[in-house]
C-alpha cells in the first residue's frame, strides 16, 4: 500500500533491461559468527495410568466369565449353569505397559482358573416342580418337562445358592391311561370318542387302527396291551 506499488513499478522499469547478477561479496568485508542459536519445541503424549490397567482389567473378566459360562455349559448340556456365581482366579497376567509409561496403547494377556456353580437339569426341574405344587389347582398336574424360566438375583454363599424364578407352565387335567382304556375299550371308535367327552377339559380325540381294519370290525381292542394311548395338550 502507499509508496510500495509506485516503487516495485520504476524499480521494474529501471532494471528491465539488467541481467540478473547474484551479489558479490565486496573485498574488505569479513564474516563472524555472532552467536549460537538455541530452540525448543513440545508435543502432547498419553501416559498409561493406574485406572486405565485396572479397568482393562475388568474388562477381561468379565469377558473371560461369559467366555468361561459358555464353554462349560457347552460341555454338558444336561447341567444348568449360573454365570452369577462365576468367580476367576487369575494366575497369571502381563500388561504391556506400566502405569506412568507412555503409550497410545495397552494390552493385557491373562491366564485364570474359572469356578462356577450349576445343577443337573434334572434336579433343577424337580426343584421347581415341587416349589409349584402348592399352587397347581386340584385335578390338574404340572408338565415339568415343558416349563420354562428365568432366574434373577442370583446369590451364592459358601456352597448354598439362592435365586428367584419366573416360571412359565403348562398344566394337564390329571388323567391316568387306565381312566381312558377304561372308558374306550371294546367300544367302536365313534361310541369311545363319545365316552371321553366326560373328561375335564377334552377336546377332542383320534382313534387309529394298525392294520386297518374293514368298519364293520372295528372295535377297540378290550387288552390293554394292543391299545396305544397318547395325550396332547393343545397350545
Amino acid at each position: 500500500t502507499g509508496a510500495t506499488p509506485i516503487w516495485n513499478e520504476i524499480m521494474t522499469y529501471l532494471l528491465n533491461d539488467k541481467i540478473n547478477e547474484t551479489f558479490k561479496v565486496p573485498s574488505g568485508v569479513t564474516s563472524r559468527e555472532v552467536c549460537t542459536l538455541t530452540g525448543g519445541t513440545k508435543k502432547e503424549t498419553q501416559a498409561v495410568s493406574k485406572k486405565d490397567r485396572e479397568d482393562l482389567r475388568n474388562e477381561l473378566l468379565e469377558e473371560l466369565k461369559s467366555q468361561a459360562a459358555t464353554e462349560i455349559q457347552s460341555k454338558s448340556q444336561d447341567i444348568r449353569v449360573f454365570p452369577e456365581t462365576i468367580s476367576l482366579d487369575p494366575k497369571d497376567e502381563t500388561f504391556s505397559a506400566e502405569a506412568g509409561e507412555e503409550s497410545t496403547s495397552i494390552k493385557l494377556s491373562m491366564t485364570a482358573d474359572a469356578s462356577v456353580l450349576t445343577i443337573k437339569d434334572s434336579d433343577y426341574q424337580d426343584l421347581l416342580a415341587s416349589m409349584l405344587a402348592e399352587s397347581v389347582p386340584d385335578g390338574f398336574s404340572l408338565v415339568s418337562e415343558q416349563m420354562e424360566t428365568s432366574v434373577e438375583n442370583v446369590k451364592s454363599e459358601d456352597d448354598s445358592l439362592s435365586f428367584e424364578a419366573v416360571v412359565i407352565a403348562k398344566l394337564k387335567p390329571r388323567v391316568s391311561e387306565d381312566e381312558i382304556f377304561g372308558k374306550i375299550s371294546g367300544k367302536r371308535p365313534a361310541a369311545a370318542a363319545k365316552s371321553l367327552g366326560d373328561i375335564p377339559y377334552f377336546k377332542k380325540v383320534e382313534i387309529t387302527f394298525s392294520p386297518t381294519l374293514p368298519g364293520i370290525i372295528r372295535w377297540v381292542p378290550a387288552t390293554k396291551s394292543h391299545v396305544n394311548i397318547e395325550m396332547k395338550l393343545e397350545e
